[in-house]
């Protein structure tokens, strides 16, 4: 797995403990997968790190414990969160390492920035060496700068959306339960998840653990786990959905002419 390391990690809280806990966290970082979570004991994490497990102990104590002082207030600044909490005590083995999302998605950006520097790079060796003039060469420039900007209308209006690391982390339990049902399905755009997530908390007044039921009684019903695919249309189901839930004499069917045979 791979995962960048940025600066900023050396200029933050996590930096006051010791060295090996910082190792820890990078590697965690690292070991994990694109969502974040990294499903290790702590013995296999240490026989992995060749750390002993009691220092792989004190810095997992360390991560986990809440930091008033974090850039990131979610969860109470704790740099990851057991499995077990987000699921319920349903798998407690791993960890969700917080800013995973956040780490991606700097990277995505410093990715994108290279791939524009080296294609910029490319573009003007490839006009000087045609002998381009003057003139063509500026002509050319302008044209190929509006096409090509580090900052395009999809991430800029990503930006734009609010949510939390746990409204993050409810999407990503959504798309993992989706994934065991089907493992081609297409990663989605979590931070789009994250904010309608946050809009059935907020507007809807619904609670985190009133989404996570509902979906999963949703994903387990044979009709609607192909039908409810993303938050948002599990927003918009939400009110027949429950109907259909407390109906439980009612099987749910598709919408097929054999289900209804002639009278």
């Amino acid at each position: 797995m791979y995962g960048k390391i940025f600066q900023e990690i050396f200029h933050s809280t996590v930096a006051d403990f010791n060295g090996d806990t910082i190792y820890t966290f990078m590697a965690m970082i690292t070991l994990s997968d694109d969502d974040g979570y990294i499903n290790y004991s702590v013995t296999a994490l240490a026989r992995t790190l060749r750390k002993d497990i009691s220092i792989i102990e004190e810095a997992i104590k360390n991560l986990t414990a809440p930091d008033p002082e974090s850039g990131t207030p979610d969860h109470d600044g704790r740099r990851i969160i057991p499995i077990s909490e987000l699921t319920n005590g349903e798998n407690n083995r791993g960890w969700w390492v917080v800013n995973k999302c956040k780490y991606k998605a700097l990277a995505s950006r410093e990715d994108r920035k290279d791939q524009n520097r080296a294609s910029k790079q490319r573009q003007r060796k490839k006009e000087k060496s045609a002998g381009v003039s003057n003139g063509q060469h500026k002509s050319a420039m302008s044209a190929y700068t509006d096409t090509d900007t580090d900052t395009d209308t999809k991430d800029s209006t990503s930006r734009k959306l609010k949510f939390t690391d746990e409204d993050t982390a409810t999407a990503v339990y959504i798309f993992r339960k989706i994934r065991d049902l089907n493992l081609d399905h297409k990663e989605p755009n979590l931070k789009k998840w994250g904010n309608d997530i946050r809009l059935m908390r907020e507007r809807d007044g619904r609670e985190v653990s009133e989404i996570r039921s509902l979906f999963d009684w949703a994903n387990n019903d044979s009709f609607w786990q192909s039908n409810i695919l993303c938050p948002a249309t599990l927003r918009k189901q939400w009110d027949k959905l429950i109907l259909k839930r407390k109906d439980k004499k009612t099987p749910s069917q598709s919408f097929d002419s054999r289900n209804y045979p002639a009278q």
